[in-house]
């Protein structure tokens, strides 16, 4: 037992420290083919799906229109599903065009059918719990002019948290950040962060209706068809970390599921690159799957070794990890307590969040759509 129990921390050591050390340190140059600036700005339409999103949409609509773009080529447009609050619409500014079903139908449908109608050069997809800059819409806009081969580009996601468990959100994003820009470094950019997306409309790939995951599975079908990404690290958009752990497990479910789902569609390798598919593994289907046959390979060792005197420290170590997370969830505020629990219990617990939510597709739990959660 206390070999597995190694071999565990090893493959989660791998996953997130060592393969990202290696990649960064081994990573190589990417040269980029720059194209002439046009003399002419092309039209933007930023698309903002919302469902039950109601509570600061209007401070993410007041930056769009704030963006230091030319107020002639920049259209808003609000998507939203099922009900509407009372003179909703009677609050919303002249500029912004508001597209509602009453129906919900997910946010996949709600993208096609805004993209549909579109008639702008270049489209924007905001997450409707965010925060832009004011420079946003400009550096990504420049971004898709500059270089001919950029299909697709997406800028920087900063969680704004407490000190709390929740707020290890903070860490993880610029753990991703770090990694992005040395990915962008070598040319090896295969996944956008999906809450500030653009594109031209025209490379724009219509998204299967019931996906999860659809900033994943459109960066993945850019690649495909010959496309690339490109990070616009200093194009930030900001949000709150959610506002219980609950929620946040509820969220990290929904990507594990994502993930399995993604899988159905684009397969196992869906690069024609082998050294693509190669990081896709270690940067994706690994966190997917590493709870799932972490599960299973310790139910076998229990089933074929039986319990040994390893056992026991073993389930001492989850017993202080029990402590650790009640201490969060009661809202513990003991130093030592607080600082250490945040990521002892916050990245393990994700994790195996994630992992369920993987194995979950396949029990048959979940629905496509998404349920509101608090930030």
């Amino acid at each position: 037992m206390l070999w597995f129990t190694i071999l565990v921390f090893f493959v989660g050591l791998w996953i997130y420290l060592l393969y990202p050390v290696i990649f960064i340190i081994s990573s190589k140059g990417h040269n980029n083919k720059e194209a002439e600036t046009p003399e002419e700005l092309p039209s933007v339409e930023i698309i903002i799906p919302a469902y039950l999103e109601f509570k600061n949409i209007h401070y993410l609509m007041n930056d769009c229109l704030r963006q230091h773009y030319p107020a002639d080529l920049l259209k808003i447009t609000l998507v939203v599903d099922g009900p509407l609050p009372e003179n909703f619409k009677d609050q919303l500014p002249s500029k912004v065009q508001l597209l509602h079903s009453s129906k919900r139908m997910g946010k996949a449908q709600a993208l096609n059918r805004a993209v549909a109608l579109s008639n702008a050069e270049v489209v924007f997809f905001l997450d409707a719990n965010i925060r832009i800059e004011d420079h946003a819409v400009q550096k990504m806009v420049q971004a898709i002019l500059k270089d001919i081969t950029v299909t697709m580009v997406f800028g920087r996601k900063l969680v704004m948290d407490e000190p709390s468990l929740v707020g290890s959100e903070s860490v993880y994003w610029n753990y991703e950040h770090s990694i992005k820009m040395k990915e962008q470094n070598a040319g090896r950019l295969f996944a956008a962060t999906g809450e500030l997306i653009a594109m031209r409309r025209i490379h724009y790939c219509t998204l299967p209706e019931r996906i999860i995951l659809d900033d994943l599975y459109q960066s993945i079908v850019h690649i495909q068809t010959g496309g690339r990404l490109h990070y616009v690290h200093d194009a930030v958009s900001t949000e709150l970390a959610s506002s219980n752990l609950l929620q946040e497990i509820q969220r990290k479910v929904r990507i594990g599921r994502g993930g399995a789902q993604l899988l159905a569609y684009v397969g196992w390798l869906p690069f024609a690159s082998s050294s693509f598919n190669h990081h896709f593994w270690h940067r994706k289907i690994a966190r997917w799957l590493l709870f799932p046959i972490m599960l299973q390979a310790w139910i076998v060792c229990i089933l074929v070794f039986g319990f040994s005197e390893h056992f026991n420290i073993l389930l001492f170590s989850i017993v202080i990890w029990i402590i650790l997370f009640v201490s969060q969830i009661a809202g513990t505020r003991i130093a030592i307590l607080s600082n250490i629990s945040r990521y002892l219990v916050y990245f393990p617990l994700m994790q195996i969040a994630v992992g369920w939510g993987f194995l979950s597709f396949y029990i048959g739990f979940q629905s496509h759509l998404w349920h509101k959660i608090s930030r």
